[in-house]
C-alpha cells in the first residue's frame, strides 16, 4: 500500500515558474512521512488498484480534486434569480456564519434566490455581521494561545539556542494552535510564520544567539562612498542610521509619540499649503497677474524662481493694489511653506538625536518589549489577520460574481442591445450612410 498525493494546486507563480511555499513543502513531507489521508489531497492506494488502471499513475484517476465545474443556469439567465445550488456552494461559510446568508440572500422564486444588498455593500455587510466579528475573536484567541506556548522560548534565546530547532518548534505549535479553526487553513498560518522567519526573524535570532539581547541597544550607520573624478580620492559620506535589530520607528512609537505627532501635523500643514500654491498657479487664467508673472513664451507655467519673481513684482510700482494683494497672498503661502519646511527639518533632526540616544538607555524589559511584542508578534499577527480578511474576500468575490452573472435576464439584455442598435443606426443615417 502506498500514499499518493495531489499537490498540483499547492504553489505560487514566481515569474514563469511555479514555486513551492514553505507550507507546501511541509504539507507534502508530513503526508508522506506520517502516511496521512487528507480529503481531496492524499489517500492510500493498493497495488491492485494500480493494476486495474494498467499501471497508469495519472493522479486524477486516484484522487478526487474536489473541484466542480462552475455551471451556469439557463433558467436563471432567462427568468432571473441566483440558483440556490450556487448559493449552497458557499455552505462551508454559511455553517460558520448562518445568519450571514439570511442577510445577503432571500428567496426570489422556486430554486432561486436574490441578493438583498447592493453588490458594493456585500463586503461591508460581511464585516458588520456579528458572527463574522466573533470569528475574528476566535482567530485572535488561537494566535494568543500560540504566543503563550512559544513566549518563553523567544525570551530566553542564548548561545545554546539552535535556530533551526527553534523555528521547527514554534512552527509546529502554530499548526496545533490553528488545527481546529474553520476556514483559516492551519498551513496558511504556518506559511505566515515561516515567511516572516525567512525574511526577518531568522536573522534576528542568529544575532541574539551570537550577541545576546544587548544587541537590541546597538545601532548601525550607513555610508555612501564617493570618488573625486579629478584626484581619484574616495570619501565616505554618512547617509543615515538604523537600529541593528529594532527599527527606530518602534522607539519613536514607544517613547516619542508626542514629538512624532507634532511632526505629522506640521507635514499636513505644509502639504495643504503647497497644494494651495499649486492650485493658484495651475488655475491662473491668462489675464491674471499670476499667469503673466509665471508664463514663458510658449504659454507654459514656470514655477522655478517663484520666490524671486514674487519679490520683484511686489516692488514693481506699476502693479496695482488688487494684483499686489493677490501676489502678497501667494507670497505669504510660499513663506509659510519655507518656514514650515525649515522647522520640520529641525524637528526631525532633534527627534532623530533623541531616538539615537534612547537606544543605549533601553532597559532589559524594554528591549524584549520592542523586539518580541512590537516587532515579531505584531508582524506575525498582521499576517494572521490577512487570513481572516481573506475569508471576507472569498465570500464577497463569489457573491459579487453570482450577482453580476444573473443581474440582467436575457430579455433585458436583448432590449438593451436593440436600443443601442437603434441609436447607432440613427446616428449613421444622420451622417448620410444607408444600407
Amino acid at each position: 500500500m502506498s500514499v499518493m498525493a495531489d499537490a498540483s494546486r499547492n504553489f505560487i507563480k514566481d515569474g514563469n515558474k511555479n514555486r513551492l511555499r514553505e507550507r507546501d513543502v511541509y504539507k507534502i513531507t508530513t503526508v508522506f512521512n506520517q502516511r496521512l489521508e487528507l480529503p481531496h489531497y492524499s489517500r492510500f492506494i493498493l497495488k491492485s488498484e494500480i493494476e486495474e488502471n494498467s499501471y497508469n499513475l495519472n493522479i486524477p484517476r486516484y484522487i478526487d480534486s474536489g473541484t466542480t465545474e462552475d455551471l451556469q443556469s439557463i433558467d436563471g439567465h432567462l427568468n432571473g434569480g441566483i440558483p440556490i445550488d450556487d448559493v449552497e456552494s458557499l455552505s462551508r461559510y454559511w455553517e460558520t456564519f448562518p445568519n450571514l446568508r439570511r442577510q445577503l440572500f432571500a428567496t426570489f422564486r422556486n430554486g432561486f434566490d436574490s441578493l438583498l444588498v447592493e453588490k458594493e455593500a456585500v463586503r461591508d455587510t460581511i464585516f458588520g455581521d456579528a458572527e463574522f466579528s466573533a470569528y475574528a475573536d476566535i482567530v485572535e484567541a488561537s494566535f494568543e494561545y500560540w504566543k503563550t506556548q512559544v513566549d518563553e522560548n523567544l525570551r530566553t534565546i542564548n548561545e545554546e539556542t539552535k535556530p533551526k530547532f527553534l523555528i521547527t518548534k514554534i512552527a509546529t505549535t502554530m499548526l496545533q494552535a490553528f488545527e481546529s479553526i474553520n476556514l483559516v487553513d492551519k498551513y496558511d498560518a504556518y506559511e505566515v510564520l515561516l515567511s516572516y522567519w525567512n525574511e526577518t526573524m531568522s536573522d534576528d535570532v542568529y544575532l541574539l544567539v551570537q550577541d545576546g539581547y544587548s544587541v537590541i541597544r546597538e545601532t548601525e550607520t550607513f555610508y555612501k562612498e564617493t570618488e573625486n573624478k579629478k584626484t581619484g580620492v574616495k570619501k565616505k559620506k554618512e547617509i543615515g542610521w538604523e537600529g541593528k535589530l529594532v527599527p527606530k520607528t518602534l522607539l519613536v512609537e514607544m517613547f516619542f509619540a508626542e514629538e512624532q505627532k507634532v511632526i505629522d501635523e506640521l507635514e499636513t500643514i505644509i502639504a495643504a499649503t503647497q497644494t494651495e500654491i499649486d492650485d493658484l498657479i495651475d488655475n491662473a487664467e491668462e489675464d491674471t497677474i499670476i499667469h503673466d508673472m509665471l508664463s514663458n513664451n510658449e504659454g507654459n507655467i514656470e514655477k522655478t524662481g517663484l520666490r524671486k519673481k514674487l519679490k520683484d513684482k511686489l516692488k514693481d510700482k506699476e502693479v496695482d493694489a488688487d494684483d499686489k494683494a493677490i501676489l502678497q497672498n501667494l507670497q505669504n503661502l510660499v513663506v509659510r511653506v519655507d518656514e514650515g519646511t525649515k522647522a520640520l527639518k529641525d524637528l526631525r533632526t532633534a527627534l532623530d538625536k533623541k531616538v539615537s540616544e534612547q537606544y543605549s538607555k533601553l532597559t532589559d524589559d524594554e528591549c524584549v518589549e520592542l523586539l518580541i511584542n512590537r516587532k515579531w508578534y505584531r508582524s506575525i499577527v498582521n499576517g494572521i489577520y490577512t487570513l481572516y480578511a481573506a475569508v471576507n474576500h472569498c465570500i464577497t468575490d463569489r457573491v459579487t460574481e453570482l450577482a453580476n452573472r444573473y443581474e440582467k435576464t436575457l430579455p433585458i439584455l436583448e432590449k438593451e442591445v436593440a436600443e443601442l442598435e437603434a441609436k447607432v443606426k440613427s446616428h449613421l443615417e444622420r451622417m448620410g450612410f444607408a444600407w
